[in-house]
């Protein structure tokens, strides 16, 4: 299980690392544990710096928020073998601050909601593994502003680095934390406060572990996507493609995934792409390729809903890409940028 948690500075995330690394052990899991950004790497080193701030002119406030997002990426991007290699191995992997963190801050600085993007670049283009879990720490940003402070000096900065000392970005962020898009992962919320003080740190991590139990409950009750393959090859085999039995078949996926594949239904039918499948489903053509092909584009326009149910091969996808030019009368250059969807959306 990959574990995430987030937050902003001083509510606790490396202690409740600390101790839910050693509650797991002495349970007999092996665990690994990463902290981002990394400081000590070649990348961590530059970003340390452009947080500090000692540039005037150049640093983590002056750059736009998507090349910091990049920079952030490529950070997380240099252990990205050793995060795959531990997770599939067994281990449990839990991170102090991942995509999250990357796309609530970068969202706030751009001055627009660019989690899609953040998360397209990580999953998609990079590779990064997906969480199974985000664990968002919920505490009092003066508080919190406080605890940064007495940590004293860092291995990049003394005191506050240049997103710490703004307080109006800290109470945005916590907000983010809590309300932004997951990219389709799980996130649950962890009030760390009592009153106007910080909960006891075992009795947070208690209430993170019960939490962690429920995910992983919830997770060996969801449909492997190996079997929703198997069964979407079958109704494309028999051209059948109705999603409403798509959803059925995998009724054992969150109720908010299903409700967002009626939604999806709805309105691939209304859809003139919808409109389009229904004629490819009734033409004389019963190449299973064929087929799917439209049905397959539609999907890349929800790929929110059904990044994590859908897997495909390189034929399938390249007779796609050949229908949909041919169907709109056009080549395939124009259609290239749609192949960024297919690697995050049927999950290449």
């Amino acid at each position: 299980m990959f574990i995430v948690i987030e937050g902003i500075d001083g509510t606790g995330k490396a202690t409740q690392l600390s101790l839910l690394k050693e509650r797991f052990t002495q349970l007999g899991n092996c665990v690994d544990t990463y902290d981002f950004p990394a400081y000590e790497s070649f990348i961590g080193k530059e970003l340390g710096e452009l947080l500090s701030g000692r540039d005037k002119d150049i640093n983590a406030r002056s750059l736009p928020g998507k090349l910091m997002a990049m920079l952030f990426s490529l950070d997380r991007m240099q252990f990205v073998e050793r995060i795959k290699a531990s997770i599939a191995s067994g281990r449990i992997v839990i991170s102090n601050r991942y995509s999250l963190s990357n796309a609530t801050f970068q969202s706030i600085r751009s001055g627009e909601d660019i989690s899609a993007w953040v998360y397209e670049m990580e999953h998609g283009a990079l590779g990064l593994p997906k969480p199974d879990l985000y664990v968002v720490l919920k505490g009092s940003i003066t508080s919190s502003h406080e605890n940064v402070g007495s940590k004293g000096k860092r291995n990049y900065v003394d005191g506050h680095d240049v997103y710490e000392q703004d307080l109006a970005l800290l109470k945005k962020a916590q907000d983010m934390y809590c309300t932004l898009g997951t990219g389709g992962v799980p996130k649950i919320i962890i009030d760390c406060m009592s009153g106007d003080k910080f909960k006891a740190k075992s009795d947070i991590t208690d209430e993170i572990a019960r939490c962690i139990d429920h995910a992983s409950i919830n997770k060996q009750n969801l449909v492997p996507k190996s079997c929703i393959r198997e069964h979407i090859q079958k109704c494309i085999s028999a051209r059948i493609l109705d999603i409403d039995e798509v959803a059925e078949y995998v009724r054992g996926l969150p109720s908010e995934q299903l409700s967002a594949l009626k939604i999806l239904a709805k309105d691939l039918q209304e859809s003139e792409t919808g409109k389009m499948i229904g004629v490819l489903q009734s033409s004389k053509d019963s190449s299973p390729n064929t087929v799917a092909s439209l049905y397959l584009f539609a999907c890349s326009n929800a790929k929110r809903y059904i990044s994590s149910m859908f897997e495909t091969t390189n034929e399938i996808k390249q007779a796609a890409i050949k229908e949909y030019c041919l169907r709109l009368n056009t080549t395939q250059d124009s259609v290239i940028p749609m192949d960024r969807y297919f690697r995050q959306v049927i999950g290449e």
